[in-house]
């Protein structure tokens, strides 16, 4: 995960990056953003976060060029929830992130240990493991890139419907890692 990148405003609107010691403008934050870097932009003067307003102000410059992915019930639906709806889907795809990562992780210690026990045979597919976990894990950052990001969303009556379901990639992931675990245990039982 990137670290936090800190942007001073200053009083004459201009933002200054700590991490690169330059200028940048709200196109560059956005893209920071789109990258996956945390920023916070902090009021030079009072040092009062102010992130929140900036990132609003984003949105504001990106509606006013016509660049923005939400469309206008889309838009009316995070005022009228306060934001909720983008909140609860934020910390949903970040708890669903932490736990693809957890089970990962853990498949890739245990292949690890079957693989010193098995010996050369079980290497090709702890190699095929791995080259799937990556793939997962890019597929699980891309997901969560777009539900954190701008997310692209559809609006039906006052709900707001994201686009494909998180749901369904979590299930696709468990499926994988559910294969791969299989063959891990026919392999160790062919060992033996």
């Amino acid at each position: 995960m990137h670290d936090t990148r800190v942007i001073k405003r200053y009083s004459n609107r201009k933002l200054y990056d700590l991490k690169e010691s330059r200028y940048v403008t709200l196109q560059e934050v956005a893209a920071f953003l789109q990258d996956g870097d945390e920023v916070q932009i902090i009021d030079n003067k009072t040092q009062e976060d102010i992130t929140k307003a900036t990132l609003a102000q984003i949105l504001y410059e990106q509606e006013k060029a016509n660049q923005s992915n939400l469309s206008l019930a889309a838009l009316k639906g995070i005022i009228r929830s306060s934001g909720e709806q983008i909140q609860k889907l934020a910390s949903t795809a970040h708890q669903l992130r932490g736990e693809a990562e957890r089970k990962m992780t853990t498949l890739r210690e245990q292949a690890e240990k079957r693989m010193e026990k098995m010996g050369s045979e079980a290497k090709s597919v702890v190699e095929v493991t791995q080259t799937a976990i990556d793939e997962l894990t890019r597929a699980v950052d891309d997901r969560f890139k777009q539900l954190i990001g701008f997310p692209r969303m559809m609006a039906q009556e006052e709900e707001l419907v994201e686009e494909p379901s998180l749901a369904e990639l979590l299930k696709s992931i468990h499926g994988r890692l559910d294969a791969v675990e299989k063959r891990l245990h026919a392999l160790e039982k062919k060992s033996k």
